[in-house]
């Protein structure tokens, strides 16, 4: 899920460094009890409504964009990272307006939403406007950027082939999930063993794996999952294989079942 908001500071500048919710998480302040509710950042821009204001207490790691929070060096423009308490004010979407008549259609239209979005080229569907920064820590150089790869993490796939859908298992309607056990040696695939999975997608999963070229110095063994999904499809929909890819964890081919 990717929500957008824009973020007004009262007392610093600072951007997110990264959306990922295991980092972040939102307290809802409630005005009576003395235990704060923790939900993710996620779900609370979900879940607020249009014309809504909610009172949050949002914390994370945040990347620094000037140096007044910590010393540097002469020169030194390096990005610092924080991790940071806001508390504030979480603003959802504005009203829809009302239609006038007396306007054309797109002029209409434009006016009734010009009070839903925030920021920059209305580039946001929430606003958060802080009204207190406090516990401001210092985030280790050491420590990894979110998204970041460390030496023990699974090497990049560089190049693949398209994966398939096998033709007789769509014709026959067999669906389901085959698990492969990779060894790399090399950058390149050197063995691949079925570890699960109905045969008759398991080749074609072993065939496609062994196309794949990863970083050259890649020597490792990890096991992958292709899932092979069929799905109904109307009469005069697209026809086309659809391929979701998270490399080298797993692979997704859905593709339109038979005689539908």
């Amino acid at each position: 899920m990717i929500i957008r908001t824009t973020f007004c500071f009262a007392a610093a500048m600072l951007l997110i460094a990264s959306s990922s919710a295991s980092y972040q998480r939102v307290e809802v302040v409630e005005e009576v009890a003395h235990a704060v509710a923790e939900r993710r950042l996620c779900d609370a821009l979900a879940s607020i409504g249009d014309g809504e204001q909610r009172t949050v207490s949002l914390s994370g790691i945040f990347v620094v964009g000037y140096d007044k929070m910590f010393k540097r060096k002469s020169g030194d423009w390096s990005p610092k990272r924080a991790e940071v308490r806001f508390t504030g004010e979480l603003y959802g979407p504005g009203a829809i307006g009302p239609d006038d008549l007396s306007l054309l259609p797109p002029l209409a239209n434009a006016n009734r939403m010009r009070n839903r979005r925030y920021g920059h080229l209305n580039g946001y569907r929430t606003k958060f406007v802080v009204t207190a920064i406090s516990d401001v820590k210092t985030v280790p150089d050491a420590t990894p950027w979110p998204g970041s790869r460390s030496a023990a993490s699974a090497p990049i796939v560089e190049r693949a082939e398209v994966p398939r859908y096998p033709q007789l298992a769509r014709s026959a309607g067999i669906a389901g999930e085959v698990v492969l056990d990779v060894t790399i040696r090399d950058g390149q695939v050197s063995k691949a063993e079925v570890m699960s999975g109905d045969r008759m997608l398991s080749e074609e999963a072993i065939r496609n794996v062994r196309t794949w070229q990863l970083t050259a110095k890649a020597n490792t063994t990890f096991t992958t999952k292709y899932t092979y999904e069929l799905e109904q499809r109307m009469t005069g929909a697209c026809n086309f294989t659809r391929v979701e890819l998270e490399l080298p964890k797993s692979v997704r081919i859905i593709a339109p079942a038979n005689g539908w």
